[in-house]
């Protein structure tokens, strides 16, 4: 019925929204600039309760103010310098320690928002964390006890994960993945291979690796070639599991493993994960308490700030070396029009179709 009542609308002469033109027209109207506009898809896309918050805060116009104070500062150097270019005998040069001041300032409010970025991703993206350990030694069971129900099979054959599973739970207002891999073994069928295979991309884009180690039984050579796979990431926490069993594992074992959180659970019996959650809660949650949401931009805006950031550097250097105000002019110009495709001062067609073009039919 739907798909009937659009034919007989479009053959009265109408046409189907293309991909966010209800807020592009919005933007193009001078209803909403650019960050706001940008602000509904982030919001529609937005996966978390930090997300959320993002979205909702540029879309009342506070990364628009912040990044609009920046630009206009340096609107305001560039009139300055442009008067005495073009009448140099009635206007004084430019006081170089001064701009050099300026340029400083706008610097470390422009790296402020750059310093952002990590969490800014980790809000949008969510926290990846790959959970690996050699077969049956509870990964299954791990993630089984963390979504509270039966994801993966849990069985004592080894290898029962061939590919890999995820889920998804929300912490502090962040979404953390948990990925479920194959255990890292001598595979026999080419199903089995993939699965492994697949392990090393994942491990590549992971933002934390759950190592998973048998507390019941002794350290493997198993156990140390995964470490070896592992021990390059950032972010690695052990998780010695089935420790509602007699210990085995000598923690001496693990002294090569250095500077690494060690957690205590069973997954069986759903011990520890508490104190896994506060872990994961105190390095990706309280780590970034004192960011202010507003500032957090999305990947195409720091990208942008990113390349502002390298020409304000030039400046400064130029301004310190005493150098022609029309250089410096040159670089000013390139930094107001490089912050006007954020705020939409300064943009083109193809960005904006670019940037429209993530929405959905309308909105």
């Amino acid at each position: 019925i739907l798909k009937k009542v659009t034919a007989v609308i479009m053959a009265l002469g109408a046409r189907l929204a293309k991909e966010g033109e209800f807020t592009k027209r919005a933007f193009i109207n001078g209803k909403v600039d650019l960050t706001e506009a940008e602000s509904v898809i982030d919001l529609i896309e937005a996966k978390s309760t930090k997300a959320q918050s993002i979205a909702l805060s540029h879309y009342k116009g506070s990364l628009f103010k912040y990044i609009g104070d920046i630009r206009k500062r340096l609107v305001e150097l560039l009139e300055n310098i442009e008067a005495y270019l073009n009448f140099p005998d009635d206007i004084k040069n430019i006081d170089y320690k001064k701009t050099s001041k300026l340029i400083d300032c706008l610097l470390k409010k422009t790296k402020i928002i750059i310093n952002t970025q990590d969490f800014g991703q980790l809000a949008t993206a969510g926290v990846k964390c790959v959970i690996v350990g050699r077969p049956n030694v509870g990964k299954s069971s791990l993630l089984n006890a963390l979504v509270g129900k039966e994801r993966s099979i849990v069985t004592a054959i080894p290898g029962t994960t061939r590919d890999f599973i995820d889920i998804e739970i929300q912490l502090g207002g962040l979404i953390f993945e948990f990925i479920d891999t194959a255990g890292f073994w001598d595979a026999k069928d080419a199903v089995e291979k993939l699965g492994i295979k697949k392990i090393a991309t994942l491990l590549r884009s992971a933002n934390l690796v759950l190592w998973v180690l048998d507390a019941s039984q002794k350290i493997t050579e198993e156990d140390l070639k995964i470490y070896e796979k592992i021990k390059n990431k950032k972010n690695v926490y052990i998780l010695l599991n089935k420790s509602d069993k007699k210990p085995k594992l000598d923690t001496a074992d693990l002294k090569i493993i250095k500077n690494l959180a060690q957690i205590k659970i069973s997954a069986k019996k759903g011990s520890g994960l508490e104190a896994l959650k506060a872990q994961l809660l105190e390095d990706y949650i309280k780590r970034y308490e004192s960011i202010d949401l507003d500032l957090v931009c999305n990947s195409r805006q720091m990208s942008v700030l990113q390349s502002v950031y390298k020409i304000l550097l030039k400046t400064r250097e130029l301004t310190k070396a005493n150098l022609g105000v029309d250089i410096i002019a040159l670089e000013l110009k390139e930094a107001i029009r490089k912050l006007g495709e954020i705020t939409g001062q300064e943009i083109t067609e193809e960005v904006l179709d670019g940037i429209f073009s993530r929405f959905c039919i309308g909105k």
